[in-house]
């Protein structure tokens, strides 16, 4: 009886370490912030997917310590990442800056005067 209790503890802890170990990832897809009569709206803009773009996010996320791979030109991120819209937004809107060598604060501040 111990020995059974013992093997089926050792192979739930077995089925743990694999499940953390496997990461998941999904095709990188940029978030914009839109504001629309003073709300604001995180939304998918594949539009901004260029071979630039991809350059800048992976460093980017290099920078951040994001776990990312590159298949076939596509830029592929973890999943809890592209979940996660909020900071998903925020390295989209670092990407671009970087992209077009613009630092962000300059951005942001022609954000809030534009308000």
């Amino acid at each position: 009886m111990r020995t059974t209790a013992m093997a089926i503890c050792t192979l739930f802890i077995c089925v743990i370490v694999f499940m953390v170990g496997c990461t998941h990832y999904t095709e990188y897809i940029p978030i914009v912030l839109i504001i629309d009569r003073g709300d604001h709206i995180l939304k998918e803009d594949p539009s901004l997917l260029s071979p630039e773009h991809i350059d800048a996010m992976q460093a980017i996320l290099k920078k951040y310590g994001e776990n990312f791979e590159v298949r076939d030109g596509k830029l592929l991120i973890e999943q809890s990442l592209q979940r996660d819209k909020d900071l998903l937004q925020n390295y989209s809107f670092k990407a671009e800056c970087y992209r077009k060598n613009v630092h962000e604060e300059v951005v942001m501040q022609k954000v809030q005067a534009s308000k």
